[in-house]
């Protein structure tokens, strides 16, 4: 093969190549991101691992996250710190629109450690849903503050006034979850205000 040709086959597979951020959907492990974090772990050396708080019983607590990939949630792990029998916690996602497309169901705070919910399996569930690419919203709830699923700190105790500089991107819905089961609010609807420094809850989503 000629040089020429050579070049002209490397050029014409390049162009072949599947483009990054491509259509392509992560439907099976490897692959994961973090509530408001996105496709990575939290800073560990700028962060601390603590317990997420609430003001309000029930309020629900939102972020707003970009997700450079499609992908398939079918797995919600969180990590209970301590246990309050009787009470549950909800953790979900909206889509850019403001729809709730995945949501948990209320995952039981009696037992400390791991928490999965397995979409479509554990009572309350969506179905296993494509979110992404683009903007999403995580939001998380829980029925009392003695119920205390892992947060991770920022570590900026101002952290919430520059990400709500211009648009709120940190903040508590108007609506509270609700049902039985507990269930968050089907859309985001009105936002309430922005939130006073909290814990970002620290949940993965996975296939």
């Amino acid at each position: 093969m000629t040089m020429k040709k050579l070049i002209i086959s490397l050029l014409i597979s390049i162009c072949l190549l599947p483009a990054i951020g491509s259509a392509q959907t992560i439907t099976t492990p490897p692959g994961f991101f973090t509530a408001c974090y996105g496709p990575n772990l939290p800073p560990i050396p700028a962060a601390q691992f603590n317990t997420i708080g609430t003001t309000t019983d029930n309020e629900v607590y939102v972020c707003e996250m970009y997700l450079p990939f499609a992908m398939q949630v079918g797995h919600i792990d969180t990590y209970l710190a301590s246990a309050s029998s009787g009470n549950t916690f909800n953790v979900g996602i909206y889509n850019a629109a403001g729809t709730k497309t995945v949501e948990s169901g209320p995952l039981s705070c009696t037992t400390p450690g791991a928490i999965v919910s397995t979409l479509g399996v554990t009572t309350g569930s969506s179905s296993p849903t494509v979110v992404g690419p683009g903007v999403i919203y995580v939001a998380w709830s829980e029925i009392s503050d003695l119920c205390q699923p892992v947060g991770v700190n920022p570590y900026l105790a101002n952290i919430n006034g520059l990400l709500n500089a211009t648009t709120n991107k940190y903040f508590t819905l108007s609506t509270l979850e609700s049902g039985s089961p507990m269930q968050l609010p089907t859309t985001l609807g009105s936002a309430g205000t922005p939130y006073t420094f909290q814990n970002i809850i620290f949940a993965i989503f996975e296939p």
